[in-house]
């Protein structure tokens, strides 16, 4: 069987023989499991059924599927590759030292070895994912390779697609520190720069006027890859017509067992190698965390309960929303920031919502009139203890002019935090990456302390927030890798006190 490659898709003679339903059904199709609760008078049946989702289109004698794929069929018996591929962007083979120093004189520092793999990796297989954890310096990473292929090339078009226009405005701001020509696609639609960095729900509305908007973009970069599993991600993928490089970058976009093998993917991980390709380098927490680059992180599990409300309802996205607004809950997060901001450490605590924000900084006031804190909710919509502001919250959070910041999970990705100790869980929750990225804001080096804190909650008594935090406590030893004398379960503040002494020495 012949695959044809070109620029950005690929195609196979459609003959539906059996051999070819077989490639098809095994490698270009995965399965969704759909759930549909159907509610009577007396029981809730849960009904479970798995749908087929072919991932390729056929359009007449035509299988066409995304370019992404490619890489895991060139090995397969039986299959072979013609390359109608253009290879127009090249790069000349670079020296360690040359990479090592890519972004001087403006970063004042060289990549290390795991960055400068990284960049290799990218530079010359093109299309793939690097999965290294939020503090690794992946921005470095996409820095340096944008800086080799401008240096040896002309007329390139580079997109950087975000999640969140505040990711896009911080990595706007690291460009810009490299001398690399890059602007916003925001309130200014223009695709006039080099680089544009763009949040995606803004391109696609220009595409209904403008089907052709990307067409002359040859380079494109997806920042938090593991989106591109969304429609909208998937709908901006069709329209990228003519790229040649595509890199996706993120902590955890496939599974770790599933690298290698695109029949073990879901449908999700399928999804996200159609828009870029397979994983070219996976670095996990644990090695940054040995070499020192990262924090060692300590989970201390709030042995808290929660009391039934008395409404009987037994919907689970009731009984969530009524444990993360219970009082006693938003009580002891409050406890728990004014227990650290009498260390002067720097504390993000994470909410689910507004109304939760506001509550717990109600709390605040209450327990220490002195405390200073800033509540964001996104948007530029932010305040400074009880006024609303139009400066920049998070900002000021990470120059230090605030130590404790609210906010909602707008700040889950990729904002960059200095020096945070603390990071609060109030939200609740089990979304694995999400995990990674909350506990990526403070395994950042620190220079207050040993140790970079995550506080849980054991919401004891409410069953979809207590399975909830098993289900991170997992997370917490097999995915982040924390070392288990390092997860301190059943606390309180006196118990939390006694453990942050001896572990910070300040017995």
């Amino acid at each position: 069987m012949e695959i044809m490659v070109y620029q950005n898709h690929a195609e196979i003679q459609y003959d539906n023989t059996f051999e070819q339903r077989i490639f098809l059904d095994t490698y270009l199709t995965a399965t969704e499991v759909q759930k549909k609760m159907l509610r009577g008078r007396k029981s809730n049946t849960l009904q479970v059924r798995n749908v087929d989702c072919p991932l390729y289109e056929i359009h007449g004698d035509r299988v066409i599927f995304p370019r992404g794929f490619v890489e895991y069929f060139k090995d397969i018996k039986g299959v072979s590759l013609r390359n109608f591929f253009c290879n127009r962007v090249v790069v000349p083979k670079l020296s360690k030292e040359e990479i090592a120093s890519s972004l001087q004189p403006e970063a004042g520092f060289d990549l290390r070895n795991d960055q400068i793999t990284a960049v290799k990796k990218g530079l010359y297989l093109k299309r793939g994912i690097i999965q290294m954890p939020p503090g690794s310096g992946k921005t470095e990473v996409q820095a340096s390779i944008l800086r080799f292929l401008f240096k040896y090339n002309t007329n390139l078009k580079v997109l950087v697609l975000e999640p969140t226009l505040e990711l896009g405005r911080g990595v706007l701001r690291r460009f810009n520190s490299y001398n690399l020509d890059a602007t916003l696609y925001s309130e200014n639609r223009s695709t006039s720069s080099s680089i544009v960095v763009a949040h995606v729900t803004s391109l696609l509305i220009d595409l209904k006027d403008n089907p052709n908007l990307l067409d002359n973009f040859n380079i494109v970069f997806w920042d938090e890859v593991h989106h591109s599993r969304c429609d909208t991600w998937l709908q901006l993928n069709k329209a990228l017509r003519n790229v040649e490089y595509s890199l996706g970058f993120s902590a955890l976009a496939i599974d770790e067992g599933n690298i290698s093998d695109l029949s073990r993917m879901d449908l999700d991980e399928r999804l996200i190698v159609g828009s870029t390709g397979s994983v070219l380098i996976h670095i996990n927490s644990l090695f940054y965390i040995d070499k020192g680059i990262l924090a060692t992180p300590v989970i201390f599990q709030i042995n808290n309960i929660i009391d039934r409300g008395l409404s009987g309802n037994k919907v689970w996205t009731y009984l969530f929303a009524e444990g993360i607004s219970s009082a006693d809950r938003n009580n002891r997060v409050a406890d728990v920031v004014e227990f650290f901001y009498q260390f002067k450490r720097k504390v993000l605590v994470l909410v689910g919502t507004k109304e939760q924000a506001f509550v717990i900084a109600e709390m605040l006031r209450d327990k220490n009139k002195e405390l200073s804190y800033g509540i964001s909710f996104g948007n530029k919509v932010s305040y400074l203890n009880d006024t609303k502001v139009t400066d920049d919250i998070v900002s000021m959070f990470d120059t230090n002019d605030i130590s404790i910041l609210l906010a909602t999970t707008h700040l889950d990705e990729g904002i960059d935090i200095k020096n945070l100790d603390v990071c609060i869980l109030a939200s609740g929750g089990k979304k694995d990456r999400r995990l990674i990225q909350r506990l990526g804001r403070v395994l950042r080096k620190t220079k207050k302390g040993r140790y970079a804190y995550i506080i849980d909650f054991a919401d004891k008594g409410n069953g979809i927030l207590s399975r909830h935090a098993t289900y991170r406590l997992n997370l917490y030893k097999n995915l982040i890798e924390v070392p288990s004398d390092l997860i301190y379960l059943d606390q309180d503040i006196v118990s939390l006190r006694k453990n942050f002494i001896a572990l910070e020495g300040l017995i």
